[in-house]
């Protein structure tokens, strides 16, 4: 114990007061001699004489027995001493423990709930069992931008060594009859053997099986859990009975466990067999896209997977050189890290908030701890003097930072559980469920015991404890402006995409997207048409009617690839891929798209073959440059020509962020447009532009749809909405690391005032006398804030080193915008400074206030 012993004197000795023992030693000696003498002068013995000053004196001797007492380690007494007059401290000085426990409580809860998003978005385990050994098998098709796995592969993949057998599903949208209404589900459209694949059982009946994965099988479904509980009220018997989905009769087999998701980590709310036809499951004939899931082979490793299917691709290649070209590559990664890659580098960024809110929390409390130390170097001296040792003295003022700690604990805990109540009402939070689990919660309580355990330190420390004030402001302003910065960059990307002109009108504008699945339009959507145009031409509000097979920005009806009559493409173009879409007469100016040169397209064009085209300006400026493209003839992988007759102006046909692509327009017949490529499966698009209140106009267009038949479900927004809705993600990030950057510069700057006011008064003496020898107060406010602002250039340049070397990880989240932007990085260091010498203002007047005769008076 001994070596023990020695480091602890060592780690206190500046703080125990060693250098002040002596003369304090001798100062109760000097004191115990007076009241000696004094009470021999009333003629007491010289023995009586020195109990009674003993006595006077405060019964000295005895307490230093008991102090030499606990040097035997009674740990369980020590601890509850400790912790009583720990609260006793922390009562007696409210200002030092409420703003503490504060800052704690802020920092640990908004860290907390922080940490929940990122949990939900990133870390949370996939909820089948042995998860690790699942695999996520997809190929790349660069040109279209898909990744998945064509259907001909998931036929013929199977029976590989490295894997087990390969699971295949897909996600889309089906009318379920629920007992007293029809409502738009999501539904999962699995393999007959991804439930066995995946390990997953029903909590009630069976699961879908491989024998009823045929074209020929009858049909059957599994129930989520929810809709189990919401649309037949959770009864048991309803294993075995029927309900039709798309107007067709479907046997209920299962109830799916609470937990489940699709293997991407999408909900659904039932699922039903694949049942491909044999023509899908061989190369070519038609591909239907799906996506695929393993589980590896026990000692197999992905890359040996990886190696096997590589093969297996090369000869799909040769089979299918028309779709699986030299731009198609082989995705196998595991199947948690699929699920989370649209939602990674946000989860990383918000990872490194929660690490440096906590940060700057924990410096923040250990400046006040630190302050709060240096006013007890007198108090330490006695406790020294009567015999406490120097682990005695750490132990306690560990004692008091951890009972600080763990109240910050219990209040931050407080905060995130009301943050994480309010988070589901900010629209653009992009995550379905949030919950403080037992995970979270001990993972936040450990990471916050470890932080209190480092600023309950750095009282003890043997270092100076203005220097270690300063060099823990410094670190709070450099953390809070490594996300000040963050927080700046992405508003300005938010106001980046806000700027993006969407190349259509977004306002007044109502969209439907109606399923023609199990009705009587499944196979005339023309008379649908017809009919929706006559009662919704009738209706006061609607300005035009028009009709599409998909709508900008993100649909598509056919991607497809490009070529031109009577000209091969130029090499660089050759593998170029153009949207193909099909819409009526009406549909530019409903869209509000501008014809830039020669005409739309007719009510003849619309009733004839569809030989006409209209392109827009990317597509002419790319193929056509130098040219006049009226009158050309183009089209993708199908036959016949299509004659170009106009060109309108560019939309953003391909999501938010990205340029817009070639485009061509074809008329809207009865009869669907062919052609190579990949088709997406579309039932009516209508596009109505409204005079007045839209939320009123898409209620009307709801009452005649259900007038024309119950059975139509549609998906009816404005495109304001839609619009908006590409830009939630970016508006969630800049919400929470604005209230961040907020939080940690109002901490910093009180990091700030805190420092500045524990200088004021250890340099008493010193401005004392500067003012006494005819310093201005001009001048003592100079040196304050002088002080603040090497602490914020300090700051300032710790910070932009941090942004810069973390600008990698917020490139991939912005648009248009300089994660290293010299402007940016300049502003947010003068705001910085400016905020660090507000903060010092008060501390500099009291100082410039200070009466020189007083203070050395006292002195």
């Amino acid at each position: 114990m001994r070596p023990l012993r020695r480091f602890w004197k060592r780690l206190v000795g500046s703080f125990s007061g060693g250098r002040h023992e002596p003369a304090l030693a001798e100062e109760i000696e000097a004191h115990l001699q007076l009241l000696t003498d004094h009470h021999i002068a009333m003629g007491l013995s010289s023995d009586d004489a020195r109990r009674a000053a003993r006595l006077e004196f405060g019964h000295i001797e005895p307490a230093k027995e008991l102090y030499r007492d606990q040097l035997g380690f009674p740990l369980l007494r020590n601890l509850g001493r400790d912790l009583r007059f720990a609260c006793r401290m922390l009562r007696r000085e409210p200002a030092v423990s409420i703003p503490a426990i504060l800052v704690l409580a802020l920092g640990i809860g908004a860290a907390t709930a922080l940490y929940a998003v990122v949990y939900a978005m990133w870390l949370r385990p996939l909820s089948y069992p042995d998860s690790q050994q699942l695999v996520s098998v997809t190929t790349y098709f660069a040109a279209y931008k898909i990744d998945a796995l064509g259907s001909g592969d998931y036929g013929t993949w199977q029976g590989t060594r490295a894997l087990g057998p390969l699971a295949a599903y897909n996600i889309d949208v089906a009318g379920l009859s629920a007992p007293g209404e029809t409502i738009e589900v999501h539904r999962g459209q699995i393999s007959g053997n991804l439930l066995d694949v995946l390990r997953v059982s029903p909590s009630l009946g069976r699961p879908i099986q491989p024998a009823d994965d045929h074209p020929q099988s009858p049909r059957v479904v599994m129930l989520s859990d929810r809709i189990w509980r919401e649309q037949f009220g959770a009864d048991p018997s309803v294993i075995g009975r029927s309900t039709r989905m798309d107007g067709e009769a479907y046997t209920i087999t299962g109830v799916l466990p609470p937990a489940f998701r699709m293997p991407g980590g999408q909900r659904v709310v039932l699922l039903t067999p694949l049942a491909l036809r044999e023509s899908w499951l061989r190369h070519g004939g038609a591909m239907k896209i799906l996506y695929g899931v393993a589980r590896l082979e026990p000692g197999v490793s992905i890359e040996q997977a990886r190696a096997e299917l590589s093969d297996r691709l090369a000869i799909s290649r040769a089979q299918d050189p028309q779709i699986y070209r030299d731009d198609v590559s082989l995705r196998i990664i595991p199947l948690h890290d699929y699920a989370v890659r649209d939602s990674r580098s946000v989860a990383l960024l918000l990872a490194s908030a929660v690490i440096l809110i906590l940060l700057v929390a924990g410096a923040n409390v250990a400046g006040l701890l630190v302050a709060r130390a240096a006013g007890r170097v007198h108090e330490m001296s006695i406790r020294r003097a009567l015999g406490a040792s120097a682990a005695r003295i750490a132990g306690h003022l560990l004692t008091e930072g951890l009972t600080i700690g763990v109240l910050g604990i219990a209040a931050g805990l407080a905060v995130a559980f009301t943050l994480v109540a309010l988070l589901p009402r900010i629209p653009s939070v992009g995550v379905d469920v949030i919950t403080l689990n037992p995970s979270i919660v001990t993972a936040a309580i450990a990471a916050s015991l470890l932080c209190s355990l480092g600023f309950s330190l750095m009282p003890v420390l043997p270092l100076p404890r203005l220097r270690v004030r300063r060099a823990l402001v410094a670190g709070e302003l450099a953390l809070s402006l490594t996300l000040a910065i963050a927080a700046t960059l992405l508003i300005q990307n938010l106001a980046k995409l806000n700027s993006i002109a969407p190349g259509f009108r977004v306002d007044q504008l109502v969209t439907a997207s109606i399923n023609l699945s199990g009705t009587r339009f499944a196979n005339t959507p023309n008379e649908l048409r017809r009919e929706l145009r006559r009662r919704l031409e009738a209706t006061p509000g609607f300005t035009s009617i028009s009709f599409a097979d998909s709508l900008p920005p993100s649909g598509a009806g056919r991607i497809t690839a490009f070529s031109r009559a009577g000209r091969p493409l130029p090499d660089a173009y050759r593998r170029d891929r153009v949207v193909v879409r099909s819409v009526d007469s009406d549909f530019f100016r409903s869209m509000g798209i501008p014809l830039l040169s020669g005409r739309t397209f007719t009510e003849r064009d619309q009733s004839g073959a569809g030989l006409f085209a209209v392109v827009n300006r990317t597509l002419a400026d790319r193929y056509f440059a130098g040219e006049n493209p009226i009158g050309h003839q183009v089209d993708g992988d199908g036959n016949p020509w299509k004659t170009i007759v106009g060109v309108v102006a560019d939309t953003r046909n391909d999501g938010l962020r990205n340029p817009a692509r070639p485009e061509i327009y074809l008329p809207l017949t009865a009869e669907p447009a062919r052609g190579g490529g990949i088709t997406r499966r579309s039932g009516v698009v209508v596009v109505m532009p409204t005079a007045g209140d839209p939320d009123a106009a898409a209620t009307m267009f709801r009452e005649h749809l259900r007038a024309i038949d119950a059975g139509l479900l549609a998906h009816v927004q404005t495109m304001d909405e839609e619009w908006r809705g590409l830009q939630s993600g970016p508006r969630f990030q800049v919400i929470v690391f604005s209230g961040f950057a907020g939080l940690a510069l109002l901490m910093a700057c009180t990091g700030v005032y805190g420092v500045l006011s524990h200088m004021v008064v250890l340099r008493r003496r010193e401005i004392g006398v500067r003012m006494a020898l005819g310093a201005r107060p001009v001048d003592v406010q100079r040196l304050i804030l002088r002080e603040a602002f090497l602490l914020a250039l300090a700051g300032a340049a710790i910070g932009l080193a941090g942004a810069v070397a973390g600008s990698r990880l917020i490139e991939s989240l912005l648009y248009e915008v300089n994660a290293r932007d010299p402007l940016t990085l300049a502003s947010s260091s003068a705001v910085l400074v400016a905020l660090a010498i507000c903060a010092s203002l008060l501390p500099a007047w009291r100082a410039s206030r200070e009466d020189p005769a007083q203070t050395l008076r006292a002195e």
